[in-house]
């Protein structure tokens, strides 16, 4: 689309743009091109080219797999960052590997998934769930009957999928990326990356600006997921921005911002059964640089770890207007 020259001399380095005299095709004649620096501007004609091709799918418009959100998101482009947070036990890692399978099979992407909290075994166990919509306990039996050709089928949906283990500075995932020729990445989660800072606030800050200058620098897309504070009370209640640990500049540094919330979650802690919530997540995108927040009603079947959004017409009357009220706080 667009080329970037060094030129050098003896005394500076300076970067320019190369554009040529009209729209490039395939057939570009580089011969006759324009030399400009960043200063000079670049030509409506080229810049509305650009613009148009960044919505193509082979170069942008990565969609997430709930309709409703990608509809108001528009497609997400290499060099976005979107951050997904929730409180423990929530299902925010669950809801990334439901994303992750989507792309992978959609699109058809090289993705990274690195995992600085869980061990290895566990993402793969979860990602078999998942693949083969089966309970762990499930998918404990095939492992120990050794029925591999079940297990793995795992290698052929996901197959554009790498695991990383004990990635975790920011230089060492900057050289996975390009080594790996990774296209989308996945960090769970931002708070445990190693990076020089004196607190808490320092660390969350200097580790989400690093993961933005990743997404840009490398033309890729991050999504990372981030613990809520305790104003979440335990991932019970709705999402707010403010509610992100320890520094601003996750909302700052995220194009997107997604919250989970699972009000089931405070039933089953005071040892109560919940019907009215039973199996529900709350999705909402918080921040939305393209258009307006918007929420989404999710089944999650915590058997097999998949998330569906529900479909208006087969949603609980009441539950909808639930949800309705929720969407305006």
């Amino acid at each position: 689309m667009i080329k970037i020259r060094d030129i050098s001399d003896e005394v500076t380095r300076v970067n320019v743009v190369i554009v040529p005299n009209k729209i490039p095709d395939v057939d570009t004649n580089w011969d006759n091109i324009q030399y400009l620096s960043f200063s000079d501007g670049l030509p409506m004609d080229f810049a509305l080219k650009s613009y148009l091709e960044s919505f193509e799918p082979e170069k942008g418009g990565i969609t997430l797999g709930y309709a409703s959100l990608d509809k108001v998101i528009r497609g997400l482009r290499q060099g976005e960052l979107l951050t997904i947070m929730a409180s423990t036990s929530v299902g925010k890692t669950w809801l990334a590997l439901n994303i992750l399978r989507y792309i992978s099979t959609k699109h058809k992407f090289n993705i990274g998934y690195f995992s600085l909290d869980d061990p290895m075994e566990t993402i793969v166990e979860r990602m078999l769930q998942l693949t083969l919509a089966k309970s762990r306990d499930e998918i404990t039996k095939l492992r120990l009957k050794k029925e591999y050709d079940e297990l793995t089928k795992i290698t052929k949906e996901l197959s554009g999928v790498k695991l990383f283990s004990g990635v975790n500075h920011i230089p060492a995932i900057e050289n996975t990326v390009e080594r790996n020729k990774l296209q989308v990445i996945f960090i769970d989660y931002l708070s445990l990356i190693n990076v020089k800072s004196s607190n808490q606030y320092e660390r969350i800050t200097n580790a989400i600006h690093g993961l933005k200058e990743i997404a840009v620098k490398k033309k890729i897309l991050v999504i990372v997921l981030h613990q809520l504070s305790r104003k979440s009370a335990g991932g019970t209640i709705p999402v707010t921005l403010d509610m992100a640990r320890d520094s601003g500049a996750v909302e700052e540094m995220s194009s997107f911002v997604i919250g989970a919330h699972r009000p089931e979650l405070k039933d089953e802690r005071n040892g109560e059964e919940c019907k009215k919530y039973e199996n529900i997540l709350f999705v909402k995108l918080l921040k939305n640089k393209r258009g307006p927040s918007h929420m989404i009603t999710c089944h999650f079947n915590k058997k097999t770890g998949e998330i569906t959004e529900y479909e208006d017409h087969v949603m609980d009357k009441k539950l909808k207007v639930e949800a309705e009220l929720l969407e305006e706080l």
